[in-house]
């Protein structure tokens, strides 16, 4: 964890992923070729379990989010309430890389019940909710905060879900590693295994 740390303070390791305040790392399976290692057997239970059978990781990456001055009006870096839009077959798990806590940009989500609820109570976009979806896209009761130690691992369906990065304080940041998974089709004619 010390070397993914070291690589997101080197600018030539890394990119700006928004305007401001959040950083990929190039090539990170490549450069830190052990993180494949964070799809352990029983992250792979799971994974398979969730799909019912086989699936590939589809991309293996790292970000840094840093403190940028909070704007109600612009986002910075995907720090609005929101869903991904990509296909809903993709699973993500994120690992903790720094110790993370509500106040050091902890990642917030929706579960999928709450996130529908949400949406028919007008949620439009990123950028437009009416009066009751905001109150309970910002009810602390419905937000599960991701925190914890590095090593402390959440999976997330960010195309069903509602979540948002949070902004850390002043002089902290969050380090994480975000693992993709697809599902994989079976051939009747081969036997393949995660």
């Amino acid at each position: 964890m010390r070397r993914v740390h070291d690589l997101h303070t080197d600018a030539a390791a890394r990119y700006p992923v928004s305007g401001r305040g959040a950083f990929g790392l190039r090539e990170f399976a490549t450069v830190v070729p052990e993180a494949g290692g964070l799809v352990t057997p029983t992250i792979r239970e799971i994974v398979t379990a969730y799909y019912g059978g086989p699936f590939r990781v589809d991309s293996l990456t790292s970000w840094r989010i840093e403190h940028v001055a909070p704007n109600p009006r612009h986002e910075a870096y995907s720090d609005f309430w929101h869903c991904d839009n990509a296909p809903v077959s993709l699973l993500k798990l994120y690992v903790n890389l720094s110790h993370v806590r509500a106040d050091t940009g902890a990642f917030r989500l929706h579960p999928i019940p709450s996130t529908r609820a949400i949406m028919r109570a007008g949620y439009w976009s990123r950028w437009r909710m009416t009066g009751r979806a905001r109150r309970l896209a910002d009810d602390p009761a419905r937000i599960v905060i991701f925190d914890g130690a590095p090593g402390t691992a959440c999976f997330c369906n960010t195309e069903r879900c509602l979540h948002r990065a949070a902004i850390p304080r002043a002089g902290t940041y969050r380090d994480i590693v975000e693992i993709k998974f697809a599902a994989v089709s079976r051939s009747p004619h081969s036997r393949h295994s995660p």
